[in-house]
């Protein structure tokens, strides 16, 4: 599971098998379909729905509902940050990105677009500012950019009624709940494998500042949690549940301890956790460190302030490090500065998709 990602400025050239036929979706509604919903009523399983460079807006193009069809909207390019879905959500007026309830399946691929502005409604019924998952649908999430999104419960994503979707190499920038969750919440029998995402400044005005876990059972590989916030409780959640930690960075999250657990349970391989303010190896993983590869020590980012999670060469999580050879890469993304010439990641664009 475990992966070398290359950064290049987010642009990555995605290898994506033809099944059926292939049909242009456009901003300004002149490709082949006049929206993107209009598209996916059309197709049958098997196609492929390409979205051009641009921002998608207004009905049709938000609360999107793949109606139980196994295809794929995907960006033409392959770049998240030149194809942005702008739900346009605020308080009063919830409008989410897609809904996976109609028991979707891995062939369900939602590929290389960024969601920004969906918000998933207040109160009870607030779930999933930018995805809402259930009625045990498992669609396959890959490359996508989840910015700016807001609900009571998972800021970005919610999981509930047997569902179990896949995240592959995605990021969580500034999304936030009031209640639990701010990037994802994983509800309800979930059993989801996220890999090589990275969850950067998300927060919860109540627990869970990135990632809540209610009865799930999540894998988590090689992920980077960098400066998530919430009120007095973890950056990772687990309550009632059970989580599988292997390669992955928790870091510098404010007001937060690492991982926080009330009748739950984490097993961590290869994991640096470091720079918590509520703590890092504390409650029920005290004992983890210094085992099966677990270390504490600074990452060393290349330049995370300015969204830049590669690694500096001497990184004690790069493969190469003396402080657990029994390793391999730790966190989403390689080695970027230092002696090794590197690419440099810059969110500034992404950050410039959505409004405060």
């Amino acid at each position: 599971m475990r992966h070398l990602i290359i950064v290049a400025g987010l642009i990555l050239l995605l290898s994506v098998p033809v099944h059926g036929t292939t049909y242009l979706v456009k901003p300004d509604g002149t490709g082949d379909f006049p929206n993107i919903q209009a598209a996916i009523d059309a197709v049958v399983d098997g196609d492929i729905i390409a979205l051009t460079e641009g921002t998608f807006t207004g009905p049709g193009n938000r609360d999107l509902d793949y109606l139980g069809k196994a295809i794929t909207v995907m960006s033409r390019g392959g770049a998240p940050d030149a194809c942005i879905i702008d739900c346009q959500g605020y308080p009063g007026v919830p409008r989410r990105g897609f809904s996976f309830c109609s028991g979707e399946g891995a062939e369900s691929r939602l590929v290389g677009v960024t969601i920004s502005n969906g918000h998933g409604g207040t109160g009870s019924s607030g779930k999933g500012g930018a995805l809402w998952v259930s009625n045990c649908s498992s669609p396959s999430i890959e490359n996508c950019v989840f910015a700016g999104n807001c609900a009571t419960w998972g800021g970005a994503v919610f999981t509930e009624g047997h569902s179990d979707p896949a995240f592959s190499r995605c990021f969580f920038l500034d999304n936030t709940a009031d209640q639990a969750g701010g990037a994802v919440s994983l509800t309800g029998m979930c059993f989801s494998v996220i890999e090589g995402c990275t969850f950067w400044a998300n927060s919860s005005s109540g627990y869970s500042a990135a990632l809540n876990c209610e009865m799930a059972a999540p894998t988590l590989a090689s992920c980077t949690f960098v400066a998530n916030s919430c009120f007095a409780s973890g950056a990772i959640g687990l309550f009632d549940a059970t989580a599988l930690l292997l390669d992955t960075i928790i870091a510098f999250s404010p007001n937060c301890m690492a991982i926080m657990m009330e009748g739950g349970n984490a097993y961590l391989s290869c994991c640096d956790i470091y720079g918590n303010s509520g703590g890092d190896w504390v409650g029920n993983i005290t004992g983890q460190c210094g085992l099966n590869g677990n270390i504490c020590e600074d990452p060393l980012f290349c330049d995370p302030e300015n969204g830049d999670f590669t690694l500096h060469c001497n990184s004690p999580c790069v493969p190469s490090s003396e402080a657990r050879e029994e390793c391999d890469l730790i966190g989403a993304w390689p080695v970027g500065c230092g002696s090794t010439p590197g690419m440099s990641a810059t969110w500034g664009r992404i950050k410039a998709l959505y409004h405060e």
